[in-house]
């Protein structure tokens, strides 16, 4: 080999090198979290209150429910009502799926890694409780990354189950609101014989006896109509709501 061509070939091999470590510097790049919730947000910025006929039907082991016809109604930053005739075991976390509904506001959001399910990339973030709380479930939040909407929520109890949520979306207005969720349940133990919690809350204290309570599995789903947003909700219809 010559002088000449082994010039060449070192080139070569520095430009491969090279080449090589931008791929693995671009494949090894993190993402932002934050910029990633900032992008979720922004799907609701515009978005003051909001209101919702809900049917409600819930499947769920040891406790029985008729199906409900339920009227929500939320307003920003954190107001939420319903309407129902008698009792309604209604998971707010479904109903309106901006970050905070998810998100504890002193938790650590971390990047987990990126997914390809249908054809499409989602960005998984952990959700980490602060270490003083036990209580507070693991969370993990699926974000589409072509229309930045929460597409599934994983909540897990340490030594107790988990709960999944899947929310399918249509568009209202140009906004990406829920079509319908399906809260799925896991619990070895959940249900207090003689107080059930509700569902966002399925776990009662996770250090009493497993002989104390029930398990609680099963399904709830919402299927929403009659969607309006930006109608001028009035702070008093939730005060009177709460009283």
């Amino acid at each position: 080999m010559t002088a000449g061509s082994i010039n060449s070939f070192k080139k070569g091999l520095m430009v491969v090198i090279l080449t090589g470590m931008a791929l693995v510097s671009v494949g090894g790049a993190q993402e932002n979290p934050q910029e990633i919730l900032a992008r979720v947000n922004a799907l609701y910025s515009t978005i003051d209150d909001y209101a919702a006929t809900v049917t409600l039907s819930v499947n769920i082991t040891n406790f029985r429910m008729p199906k409900k016809v339920v009227k929500v109604f939320y307003k920003k930053p954190d107001k939420f009502s319903m309407k129902t005739d008698g009792f309604a075991m209604m998971p707010k976390v479904g109903v309106f799926p901006v970050p905070s509904n998810f998100i504890p506001a002193d938790a650590q959001v971390r990047y987990n890694r990126s997914e390809a399910l249908k054809g499409i990339r989602y960005h998984v973030l952990d959700v980490k409780p602060k270490e003083s709380d036990k209580k507070d479930p693991e969370i993990s939040l699926w974000i589409n990354s072509k229309r930045w909407t929460i597409d599934r929520v994983i909540l897990g109890m340490k030594d107790a189950g988990s709960s999944e949520v899947n929310l399918h979306y249509r568009q209202i207005e140009g906004k990406w609101l829920p079509d319908s969720t399906v809260v799925t349940l896991n619990y070895e133990k959940g249900i207090p014989k003689l107080d059930r919690p509700s569902i966002e809350r399925p776990i009662d204290d996770p250090d009493v006896p497993r002989l104390n309570v029930e398990s609680l599995s099963g399904t709830v789903r919402l299927i929403f109509s009659d969607v309006v947003i930006n109608s001028g909700l009035d702070d008093s219809f939730f005060e009177t709501e709460e009283k």
